[in-house]
């Protein structure tokens, strides 16, 4: 494998499994509503159940991410943005507030309610914020990790 896909896949590899852990935060408190991941699965599998739809949501969503993390490098070389975790985290927050809108829209309305529509919405906000957050935290990641030096090979 050639050194060019080493920093994409590890900046990509470690802004995801943060970004993960953070959305998957509504799940562990027993908001399985929310549950981006395997809303996500759930509309990739057609699996209803959130179990069972879990997997697949997160394996859609490393490898979206991996993708995410290549055209960071594209764009922010594009642009001329510098590599550094502050750029990263300003440009995380327009990732962020798309991906907002794409899981509203998209992932979320096809997401099966229960039985407290009411209580749903307050734990969607709380989602929504978290998953804000978390796209922030993966951009500053990324583009940080672009940024350090790459030791040069003595050969």
């Amino acid at each position: 494998m050639s050194n060019l896909w080493i920093g994409p896949i590890f900046a990509g590899l470690l802004g995801t499994t943060v970004l993960t852990a953070l959305i998957s935060l509504p799940r562990l408190f027993g908001m399985k509503s929310i549950d981006m991941v395997s809303a996500l699965g759930a509309l990739a599998s057609g699996e209803r159940a959130s179990e069972r739809a879990f997997f697949p949501g997160l394996l859609l969503h490393y490898v979206l991410v991996l993708v995410f993390a290549v055209l960071y490098l594209v764009g922010f070389r594009a642009f001329g943005f510098p590599f550094n975790p502050l750029t990263g985290a300003f440009v995380g927050i327009f990732h962020g507030g798309l991906a907002m809108v794409v899981v509203e829209t998209i992932v979320f309305r096809r997401h099966p309610r229960g039985q407290d529509p009411h209580a749903e919405d307050n734990e969607a906000r709380l989602a929504a914020f978290v998953q804000f957050v978390g796209h922030i935290l993966y951009g500053a990641i990324v583009a940080g990790i672009y940024g350090l030096p790459v030791p040069l090979s003595g050969g």
